[in-house]
């Protein structure tokens, strides 16, 4: 699974060494934490390492909706939205979950697993900021964008609101990130070409 909040890079490290006596040592766990730890010899700063653990083991995803989907396609209708068209999938369970419970009339939470996305065009925000505010915008208007993948905070209703504001003049770019940075944290990553749905599994699902 994806590292979690407030999981450090000792915690990740430990739990795949944990696991390398069931997998064998040539199992790609073990080459994994081989070539973390050498990094981490050499002085790679710790958030480039935990990054470096979620490309080679793949992420954990989860995805809100009213029915089971083992196969997504991207469907480009409906409303704008943060990142454009495409899949949305969150590593947060829980942020799922409040996506199913929106859903009617079940309310399903799907699972899937993402591989390497070599050859992809690729676009991350870490968090919040100027860029990532702009793209929003940008995207919210129906702007289109080159990618495959985008990945980043989640504009929630609360979030939004203050987006729309200062989309449209109302407030200054300093008076939204007063108003936006002490929201809980999300996190989303939307698949948005055909080649970029192929970098993931159906694992299950599960009703709520």
């Amino acid at each position: 699974e994806g590292q979690g909040p407030g999981r450090t890079l000792h915690q990740e490290l430990q739990e795949v060494r944990g696991q390398r006596s069931r997998q064998g040592p040539g199992s790609r766990r073990t080459e994994t934490v081989t070539t973390v730890t050498q990094c981490h010899n050499e002085g790679v700063p710790e958030h480039a390492l935990i990054w470096l653990l979620t490309l080679l083991m793949g992420k954990r995803l989860y995805h809100g909706s009213n029915v089971r989907v083992e196969h997504p396609v991207v469907k480009i209708s409906g409303f704008y939205k943060d990142f454009g068209f495409g899949v949305y999938c969150t590593e947060l369970e829980r942020q799922a979950r409040r996506w199913a419970i929106a859903k009617r009339p079940a309310h399903i939470v799907n699972v899937y697993d993402l591989q390497e996305t070599t050859g992809l065009r690729e676009l991350h925000f870490p968090q919040m900021s100027d860029k990532w505010l702009d793209f929003v915008v940008d995207c919210r208007r129906g702007k289109e964008h080159p990618y495959d993948i985008v990945e980043g905070p989640m504009a929630d209703d609360a979030v939004w609101d203050y987006v729309e504001d200062f989309a449209n003049g109302n407030i200054s770019r300093e008076a939204f990130w007063a108003l936006a940075r002490f929201k809980y944290p999300t996190h989303q990553i939307v698949f948005c070409t055909e080649d970029a749905i192929r970098r993931i599994s159906f694992v299950e699902s599960f009703c709520l």
